[in-house]
């Protein structure tokens, strides 16, 4: 899809790609971009995270929330430490009750089963103080 807005002498063309379905319906979701992947951390009254690759226009449920986390109003980022390009840390902030959480994610495209086993899979865990990532 094509758009233009006009603003005075200016006119700014967007372009859309119109994605696959979600598996859910999802408000106020958080969301990173990494590579050819988009990671959708939860959002309003759902704890399901996805990704989805923008080249194979998939998604693939990776984990879920703990049950006692309230996602209203969250941010979710990643934090540039790793030296392993395959491996990214995603912090969880804030919610109903200020939780702060964090998360190894390994790509699930890339076949990477054992690695993923090898540091207890995708969860979302409490950070605390002097934890080191």
């Amino acid at each position: 899809m094509n758009t233009q807005t006009s603003f005075g002498n200016f006119t700014a063309s967007t372009h859309f790609q119109r994605l696959k379905e979600l598996p859910t319906s999802l408000s106020e979701a958080q969301c990173v971009s990494r590579k050819q992947e988009i990671l959708i951390c939860g959002c309003f009254h759902q704890r399901d995270c996805y990704y989805y690759h923008t080249d194979k226009d998939k998604y693939k449920f990776i984990c879920s929330y703990p049950i006692d986390v309230k996602l209203e109003s969250h941010c979710v980022v990643e934090l540039i430490v790793n030296i392993d390009d395959h491996e990214i840390t995603l912090l969880s902030f804030g919610g109903k009750h200020k939780h702060t959480l964090v998360m190894k994610y390994i790509s699930v495209w890339n076949n990477a089963n054992e690695r993923i086993k090898e540091f207890g899979g995708h969860q979302w865990i409490s950070f605390n103080d002097n934890q080191i990532i």
